[in-house]
Formats: structure tokens, sequence, C-alpha cells
């Protein structure tokens, strides 16, 4: 089997709806069920992390510095 071959076939997915929303259940190829689920998961990890926090932790465990005013230590002495 090829890569791609797949992203034609059909399957079903549960849609569970929210407070606003009903349930469904939808039929769909593969390849928008993969962006369906990439969307879904993106979503739900927004809403855990806190993306300051990621961030800030990010930067400094990787070393990264940011310099916000760097004219100001290249300058020569005047």
């Amino acid at each position: 089997m090829l890569a791609g071959d797949l992203e034609e076939y059909s399957c079903f997915l549960y849609l569970p709806g929210g407070k606003k929303y009903f349930s469904q259940i939808a039929n769909m190829k593969v390849r928008e069920l993969r962006k369906h689920m990439y969307d879904a998961y993106l979503e739900e990890l927004m809403a855990i992390i806190d993306l300051d926090d990621f961030i800030k932790e990010e930067i400094e465990g990787k070393g990264i510095v940011v310099i916000d005013e760097i004219d100001k230590l290249v300058r020569g002495q005047e």
C-alpha cells in the first residue's frame, strides 16, 4: 500500500454535542477526518495550557535569549 492510499476512504465519526449543539455522526473521508481531529486536539490543548507560561518555560529551558534593545549594546562610546 502506498502513502495516501487511504485518503479517499470514508469513515464515520461520532461528534458529541456541547451544551448548544446536538450530537451527530458524521461520514467523512480520512483526509477530512485528519483535519477535524487535528483541530479538535488543538482546541482541547489550548484550553488546558496557559500559553504565556508555556512560552516562558520553553524559552528559559532552551536557552533562547531575546534582546530588546540591541543597539544599546553595540553602540560605541560617544
